[in-house]
């Protein structure tokens, strides 16, 4: 009888702890290809469109002063490019990590470096028309719950020999969106004086449920 109830209780249990983790857990990996992995920025997405060109785009708004430590970015990401960004010319009045479509003109603002006495100029996208498709932070909140159940072991699990890098507790996530394949990508790129570590949590942009994990250290002498 005692035998029947333990095989009940397993049966019942097994599903809820699939459940619970249904994604899988790449250790010691990256989701971009090796070619991608130089720079966690990525490169503008604009940089060679004339000016007065209208464009439209899908991507993650990001108001962290990312472009020139100024000016917001629309995050995108393609399978061929990797991590793009569009500069825009101002701030929009939605949450930082929304979702949202953006259309506008492309614009060329100079930037003055006062140390080589040297004005350049650089594409910007002024907005003209933009809309909220999600303000994701339920899936913010949903990811770094699960970053935090899955810390410790990720942690015991790409630790490398002598390093003495923490994973943080509640990393800032740098987000971008697929629209091919309709996934958000969340990176955390942390690192000490001599070691650095990659986390990527793949979501479903749609459906907010965590497809992947991936988590690699490395010595920063190695890259």
């Amino acid at each position: 009888m005692k035998y029947s109830i333990f095989i009940l209780l397993a049966i019942l249990f097994f599903p809820l702890q699939c459940a619970r983790q249904s994604y899988r857990i790449h250790i010691g990996e990256s989701f971009y290809p090796s070619s991608q992995q130089l720079t966690n920025y990525g490169g503008s997405a604009i940089a060679a469109a004339r000016a007065d060109t209208l464009i439209e785009l899908t991507g993650i708004y990001c108001d962290k002063n990312v472009f020139l430590d100024r000016y917001p970015v629309i995050r995108i990401h393609s399978s061929a490019q990797g991590k793009l960004f569009a500069p825009l010319s101002a701030r929009l009045d939605c949450q930082d990590g929304s979702l949202i479509n953006i259309k506008g003109r492309v614009v060329n603002l100079p930037i003055t470096y006062s140390i080589i006495k040297k004005t350049l100029y650089y594409n910007h996208l002024e907005p003209r028309t933009y809309y909220t498709i999600s303000d994701n932070q339920k899936i913010i909140d949903k990811v770094n719950v699960e970053f935090q159940k899955i810390r410790d072991d990720l942690q015991k699990k790409i630790t490398i020999e002598q390093s003495k890098l923490q994973l943080s507790l509640l990393p800032d996530w740098d987000i971008w969106f697929d629209e091919q394949r309709n996934i958000l990508i969340f990176h955390s790129h942390q690192h000490d004086l001599m070691y650095a570590a990659d986390i990527e949590f793949i979501v479903d942009a749609k459906t907010g449920k965590i497809k992947d994990v991936f988590a690699k250290e490395w010595f920063k002498g190695e890259m």
